[in-house]
């Protein structure tokens, strides 16, 4: 790999160089010891899955990158894969709204929700009501 690498340096480098081309091969490949060279991978991947499969991977990887705890990675697959559930299209299609009542529904459901917002921890209740009959 060394050699390959070394052999396109000095292909590039010898019209700017004063020596042989044995001797600038030597010289970078000197230069290259205390190196390990690999071929960079290039190739795609293409994924077949659900997009909101790798949307919600690439989401939680970067919130585990951010350091955020196994507990609170597990509470948001969980909230945000029952939220697209809920909406049912893919995540580029999810619109503002979609988002609106899909926590408005979660959260009559379940009464509570926890949550923190730059730094403070916030709870919010749905409390019981009736529907006022006078009228």
């Amino acid at each position: 790999m060394k050699d390959e690498l070394a052999n396109e340096l000095v292909n590039v480098l010898l019209p700017y160089a004063s020596c042989s081309t044995q001797d600038l091969k030597m010289i970078i490949t000197i230069a290259l010891q205390k190196y390990d060279v690999r071929i960079a991978e290039t190739s795609l991947t293409v994924w077949e899955g659900d997009p909101n499969d790798l949307v919600l991977k690439k989401f939680l990887a970067a919130k585990l990158s951010q350091g955020c705890s196994a507990r609170t990675i597990d509470y948001y697959r969980k909230s945000v894969a029952k939220s697209l559930a809920e909406i049912g299209k893919p995540y580029n299609e999810v619109t503002r709204e979609a988002i609106d009542a899909v926590a408005g529904f979660l959260l009559i459901n379940e009464k509570e929700s926890r949550f923190e917002w730059q730094g403070k921890k916030y709870v919010m209740r749905v409390e019981e009501y009736q529907e006022d009959t006078d009228d």
